[in-house]
């Protein structure tokens, strides 16, 4: 109150000092001039504190201002082209990243099926060449795939949750090598012909390592391992199947008769 009251005795100061300004106008013309002088005068006094009241509210929604809510945004570039979209469906939110040509080079979201999150990386041409996903299950993983859209590599967790899994694939997309672990928790490589047959397998059998090869058949033809208390073993097999055995105390049985019969 004491401000107003400050402001409004400035304002009857003013005033008096205009009326000695116009003295030497006629009295027609001197009260127009000060009733619009003092309309001016009265109107910046009234409303000067609303607009600083404004200002402060406009400030202050300013500074409480965090959160941008839309249903969709739209990213253009100078040519009104756009660049970035993020939306929404009934899996989730949703980004698409675009290139300046217009072609998709990114997606970032949600995986189908309410699952986990996802990322898919295309090439300059829009081919999908690599996706980054966790599945309903839990399952993370990640694919490369080559310009035919077939899978070189996948890289993440066994279904059976025994571990990890690296798969190498050829250009046809069949399996050329994989690496895991087994339903004991040890370490397997498994090599595959053009037909998706494993020729060669190294890995634990649970008494320790062993090395299996087999033929395009999917015979094994040998096997090289190792045997609790005994040691190393070597099953050689001809083409009719039969099975030739060597064990450590095979061997040295063979040896201590190769020593017998020398001269």
């Amino acid at each position: 109150m004491s401000d107003l009251q400050t402001q409004v005795d400035e304002l009857r100061r003013q005033l008096d000092a205009l009326r000695g300004v116009v003295q030497g106008s006629g009295r027609r013309k001197r009260w127009p001039i000060l009733a619009m002088v003092g309309a001016f005068l009265l109107g910046g006094l009234l409303l000067g504190p609303i607009w600083q009241d404004r200002s402060i509210h406009a400030a202050q929604d300013e500074k409480d201002a965090k959160a941008l809510v839309c249903s969709s945004l739209k990213v253009v570039n100078r040519d009104g082209r756009m660049i970035a979209a993020l939306n929404g469906d009934e899996d989730g939110g949703f980004l698409r990243i675009y290139g300046q040509d217009g072609r998709e080079r990114m997606f970032v979201g949600v995986n189908v099926k309410a699952g986990g999150g996802l990322v898919m990386l295309r090439d300059p041409l829009g081919s999908m060449r690599s996706i980054w996903q966790v599945t309903e299950t839990g399952l993370p993983s990640i694919t490369f795939r080559n310009a035919a859209g077939l899978n070189d590599v996948f890289l993440g967790s066994s279904a059976n949750h025994w571990g990890g899994l690296l798969n190498l694939n050829a250009p046809n997309g069949r399996s050329g090598a994989m690496i895991d672990v087994n339903d004991i928790g040890e370490g397997r490589i498994s090599l595959f012909d053009k037909l998706d047959k494993v020729i060669v397998y190294a890995g634990g059998n649970g008494k320790g390592g062993s090395l299996r090869l087999s033929d395009h058949d999917g015979r094994d033809i040998a096997n090289l391992g190792a045997l609790d208390k005994i040691g190393g073993y070597l099953e050689l097999r001809d083409s009719m199947l039969n099975t030739t055995r060597l064990n450590v105390p095979m061997m040295e049985s063979l040896i201590r008769r190769m020593r017998e019969l020398a001269p």
